[in-house]
């Protein structure tokens, strides 16, 4: 099995302390064969990590706000994701197809008081039909739930969504800080090779989210 960690910002998101060649230097010395970067409404930092790692596969993605939340979209076609740096009402403006993913980033974080006490919310149902996955372990998630922000139902409560409605499952460090590579990410199977391969694992929900438990003062699994 490989892992790529599917939520990763760079200082061109702006609110990141992690530059492009601080991440190229940590990815790099990981020798890991898929790696990525989802700056805000830009894939620039994409274009150049694909510069400075001639030798591993960037997978192109970038991350959306929409009124129901944010979504890591990853895709083969590199000039759709390069049309996609504007406002978006809806995650149902996004397209989907055989080249392209759309994941739910931390989904219901509005809900964190909570806890996601009730997994029906109205917003799931309507977001649903138009994505592939939802990320389980995201690590600013991660993070709270250490520290008692977040109750450990809101992960089982995904989960339980998840496969309620057919939905990959994954993870992403949701990197600001360099320390943060790598602690949240998202396993995949041995014959994936390429960026083509991963957009395909995951829409036949062939990938698994995981976290770094000795980082995480948490113990979540996703078997509930």
């Amino acid at each position: 099995m490989g892992e790529v960690d599917l939520h990763v910002h760079s200082t061109l998101s702006h609110s990141s302390a992690v530059s492009i060649e601080n991440l190229a230097q940590v990815y790099r010395a990981s020798r890991r064969p898929l790696v990525t970067v989802t700056d805000y409404d830009s894939i620039e930092g994409c274009r150049r990590l694909r510069e400075l790692l001639p030798e591993q596969t960037v997978l192109f993605g970038l991350e959306i706000r929409t009124a129901e939340g944010h979504f890591l979209i990853f895709s083969t076609d590199e000039a759709y994701l390069a049309s996609l740096g504007q406002p978006f009402e809806s995650v149902r403006q996004l397209r989907r197809g055989e080249d392209t993913v759309v994941i739910w980033a931390h989904p219901g974080v509005s809900q964190r008081a909570k806890g996601w006490e009730a997994p029906e919310l109205p917003v799931v149902h309507a977001v649903a039909p138009f994505i592939d996955g939802l990320e389980i372990y995201n690590g600013t998630m991660m993070s709270l739930a250490g520290e008692g922000s977040v109750r450990r139902n809101y992960f089982s409560n995904l989960v339980r969504v998840a496969l309620d409605r057919s939905l990959a499952m994954t993870g992403g460090s949701d990197t600001h800080e360099a320390e943060m590579v790598f602690r949240c990410g998202t396993k995949y199977p041995d014959e994936v090779r390429d960026a083509a391969d991963l957009v395909r694992a995951i829409k036949q929900r062939r990938v698994a989210p995981v976290y770094d438990h000795r980082f995480f003062n948490v113990n979540i699994s996703i078997s509930g």
